[in-house]
C-alpha cells in the first residue's frame, strides 16, 4: 500500500497519480503553507485582543475613566457633544481645542525627525504637546504586541501537547464547533450594516441562538439509532449538525432584530413620554 494511503492523506496521493511526484509534494506544501498562514493570522488575532481589548481598555488605558464625550487627549468635552452656546471664557475652558493631526505642524515635524536616518537607529521622541504623549502611547502598545505574538506562539505548544494526550476528538470539535460560532454571525453583520442595533438585542440574539441551536443538535441526534448514547457518533451526522446550524442562525438573528426594535420603540415611547411632561410643566 503506498504510504499517502497508509497516512490517510488522499489528496497528496491523486496529485501524484496524475503529476508525478512533484504533484504530491506540491500539494502538501500548499496545505502546509494554509497552515501556517491560518496560524500566523490566529495568532496575530489573539495577541491584538489581550492588547487593544482587555490592556487598553481595562489594565492600562490611556486616560483612565474616560466617558464617551470626552476627548482622550485632555480628558475635556467635546465640541461636537455640546449642544448649548456657552457665553464666557470660563465655561469654554471646560472644552476642548485639541488640533486634528491632519492640520498639526508640531507632528509633521515629529514625522520628518522620526523618519532622517540617524547614527545609533534610536528614533527621537515626540515633541508635540498636543498628540505627543498618545503617540508614545500607542508604539507601547505595538512594542507589547510583539511581545504577545511571541508568548502566545510559544503557549500553542504546551496547548496543543494538551489536546493530544488528552484524547480530545478533533473531528468532533470541528463539527460541533460551528454551532457554537454560528449564532455569532447574525449579531457581528447587523452591528456592521444596521444604525439601530443594540447591544442588548444582539447579546440575547447570540446567547439564544447559542441554546436553541444546541437543543436542535441533541434533539436530533437523539432520533439516530441508540440516541444519545452514542453522543460522540449522533451530534455530528449529517441532519444534527444541520438542524442545530440552522436553528443557532435563524434564532440568533430573529432574536436580534426582535430586541432591537423592542428597545428601539420603547426609547420613542420613553422619549415622548418625558416630552409631554416637559410641555406641561
Amino acid at each position: 500500500m503506498h504510504e499517502f494511503q497508509i497516512s490517510g492523506l488522499v489528496t497528496p496521493l491523486i496529485a501524484e497519480k496524475v503529476l508525478g511526484s512533484s504533484g504530491g509534494i506540491l500539494i502538501l506544501t500548499m496545505g502546509a503553507m494554509a497552515l501556517m498562514s491560518t496560524g500566523s493570522g490566529e495568532v496575530m488575532a489573539i495577541s491584538s485582543i489581550i492588547v487593544y481589548d482587555i490592556y487598553q481598555t481595562y489594565i492600562r488605558p490611556f486616560r483612565k475613566d474616560l466617558k464617551r464625550t470626552d476627548c482622550v487627549l485632555c480628558g475635556k468635552l467635546k465640541k461636537q457633544t455640546v449642544v448649548a452656546t456657552y457665553a464666557n471664557d470660563q465655561d469654554r475652558e471646560i472644552l476642548c481645542h485639541c488640533r486634528s493631526v491632519n492640520k498639526c505642524h508640531n507632528c509633521l515635524e515629529d514625522i520628518q525627525r522620526r523618519h532622517r536616518p540617524n547614527l545609533f537607529g534610536i528614533k527621537p521622541p515626540y515633541m508635540c504637546p498636543i498628540h505627543g504623549q498618545y503617540r508614545q502611547y500607542q508604539d507601547y502598545l505595538i512594542t507589547f504586541k510583539n511581545w504577545c505574538i511571541i508568548w502566545v506562539t510559544l503557549a500553542i505548544i504546551p496547548l496543543g501537547l494538551i489536546i493530544f494526550e488528552s484524547g480530545i476528538d478533533l473531528n468532533w470539535i470541528f463539527y460541533v464547533g460551528a454551532i457554537i460560532t454560528i449564532p455569532c454571525f447574525p449579531p457581528v453583520m447587523l452591528s456592521i450594516i444596521w444604525v439601530k442595533a443594540t447591544s442588548k438585542g444582539l447579546m440575547v440574539g447570540a446567547i439564544t441562538g447559542f441554546f436553541c441551536g444546541s437543543a436542535a443538535t441533541l434533539t436530533a441526534a437523539s432520533m439516530y439509532p441508540n440516541g444519545l448514547n452514542d453522543f460522540l457518533l449522533n451530534t455530528v451526522r449529517d441532519y444534527s449538525i444541520l438542524a442545530g446550524t440552522c436553528f443557532s442562525f435563524g434564532v440568533s438573528l430573529t432574536g436580534c432584530l426582535i430586541i432591537s426594535f423592542s428597545r428601539i420603540r420603547l426609547k420613542i415611547n420613553m422619549t415622548k413620554i418625558w416630552n409631554g411632561r416637559k410641555c406641561t410643566t
